[in-house]
């Protein structure tokens, strides 16, 4: 059967650097006027160049992949910022949310799993969907969590990297906190969402 062309995102879809063009490292080196063998590192940030836009019923949102992460990182500092762990309360102007598997390596990933055991492993904090014989083993477990980066995406919703619709949608209630919804209709958004076709249908 069939399926179409199916894009590997970690072979196909890497950024054009430009047609008919020298190497990165050669076009730094000719850029600074030095010899390729004196550079000893280099970085490159790619940035999504989608235009900005708007959405909702009245357009009251605006949308742009270059924001998103700044407005993510600034809303969720100013709300940590803004938090009294001695005193709860009620939610203040600033509200986050954060989904996270147990099992998901984008958010575990960390370089000090080379030097220390990471919390997540310890007695009383290992998630349910973190295996029972996973060890913190100095450098091995860096590598192992590092090498389920590839495939977070691809395995069964619930897990890894893969964040439910029911879980976005919990999430979403919990921080708009509309007023008389009940859990129902929590259910009804999910039963929607699911109703949707997935990208690439």
């Amino acid at each position: 059967m069939n399926d179409g062309l199916v894009l590997n995102r970690q072979t196909d879809m890497a950024p054009v650097w430009g047609i008919g063009a020298s190497d990165l490292v050669g076009w730094i080196s000719e850029s600074l006027a030095v010899d390729t063998v004196d550079i000893s590192g280099w970085d490159l940030m790619a940035h999504d160049t989608a235009t900005a836009g708007y959405l909702g019923r009245d357009d009251e949102f605006i949308v742009s992949a270059r924001l998103d992460n700044l407005v993510s990182c600034f809303g969720a500092i100013e709300a940590l910022g803004d938090l009294d762990a001695d005193t709860p309360g009620p939610w203040g102007p600033t509200r986050v949310a954060y989904l996270q598997h147990g099992s998901d390596p984008v958010v575990n990933f960390s370089p000090s799993l080379a030097w220390e055991p990471p919390n997540w492993l310890e007695d009383g904090q290992r998630p349910p969907d973190v295996s029972p014989r996973m060890g913190w083993f100095p450098l091995v477990t860096m590598w192992q969590v590092a090498l389920d980066l590839p495939g977070a995406g691809n395995v069964p919703w619930g897990f890894g990297h893969m964040y439910s619709k029911r879980a976005n949608a919990e999430a979403w209630v919990a921080v708009t906190n509309p007023d008389g919804w009940p859990p129902e209709r929590t259910t009804a958004l999910t039963t929607l969402l699911d109703s949707q076709p997935q990208a690439g249908e």
